[in-house]
């Protein structure tokens, strides 16, 4: 490695993803807009298949449980005191609730939505469900194509384009 490399902060991906293969798209993305940016990117695993881990982007990485096994917070917060990096970038909603991130407001689909109206920003049209059976019952009034996002993330949004996906559809608890 040249002195110049050397000498480039370090920035840690930190990423839970549940998702089979480890890293999703987001932490890749994160990894390589690093290295081409001049940065040197560590990326928690979990697994061995990570595919921010194998991008050539990738100077490090850093050995944490799953996001949702006990001890992951505490495994990216001791990494974060161990080595001098410049800052930490979570590649998902999920590691920035596990790491306490001050980003709820962000998070919050409906909060953040309005936020944006408030800013002059404009946002689709859409429609918030107290539950997913309050949701199904109104499938024959929307709009279609529709697309069907928890106010927070806990299951993939996907794409409905008649009453007959939307109802077919299994749906997390919630809004």
């Amino acid at each position: 490695m040249s002195p110049a490399a050397a000498e480039r902060p370090w920035v840690l991906v930190a990423d839970g993803s549940v998702r089979p293969g480890g890293q999703g798209r987001a932490a890749v993305a994160a990894v390589r807009a690093l290295g081409r940016g001049g940065y040197r990117a560590a990326v928690t695993v979990s697994d061995r298949s990570s595919l921010a881990a194998a991008s050539r982007y990738c100077g490090r990485t850093v050995p944490v449980p799953r996001l949702t096994d006990p001890g992951f917070a505490d495994a990216v917060t001791a990494e974060l005191e161990r080595h001098p990096y410049l800052t930490w970038l979570a590649a998902s909603d999920q590691v920035l609730e596990a790491l306490d991130a001050p980003v709820g407001h962000l998070l919050d689909k409906v909060e953040l939505a309005r936020r944006a109206d408030e800013a002059g920003v404009p946002v689709p049209p859409s429609r918030v469900f107290s539950s997913p059976e309050e949701l199904t019952a109104a499938a024959g009034e929307l709009d279609y194509p529709v697309v069907v996002k928890p106010v927070v993330h806990r299951y993939t949004p996907y794409r409905a384009s008649s009453p007959a996906e939307l109802t077919g559809k299994i749906l997390g608890d919630g809004e």
